[in-house]
């Protein structure tokens, strides 16, 4: 009785390789296949424009987030601005009350000097 390596040594001698296992073209797709493309098309030959490409889309996407910061910043200093002349006008519109109705002139309504 052959021992088992034995036997699997002698069957892969017997083999018409012998002990290599030869299948041909087994990488190259069919012609027409979806995994099929030509030697000429395989390759990128135009390495600067790809780079290129890629640099112009960084710079494109670094312009529009400045462009969304400037957008926002602006946003927020209008609202600022509004909020700072709202309070400026709530606060004449409260000087022109006390003046029509004279708040201040009744704290000394009795013309007694404070530091007599």
């Amino acid at each position: 009785a052959l021992h088992r390596e034995d036997l699997e040594k002698s069957r892969l001698r017997a083999r018409r390789e012998g002990y290599y296992r030869h299948e041909e073209a087994g990488i190259t797709q069919p012609e027409g296949s979806l995994g099929s493309i030509s030697d000429a098309d395989r390759f990128v030959t135009d390495v600067a424009a790809v780079n290129k490409n890629e640099r112009d889309a960084s710079i494109a996407k670094q312009e529009q987030m400045y462009y969304a910061k400037r957008l926002n910043n602006a946003d927020r200093e209008e609202k600022r601005w509004r909020t700072i002349e709202m309070e400026d006008d709530m606060d004449n519109q409260r000087w022109d009350d006390m003046r029509e109705h004279g708040t201040f002139s009744r704290s000394n309504k009795t013309s007694v000097p404070y530091n007599p």
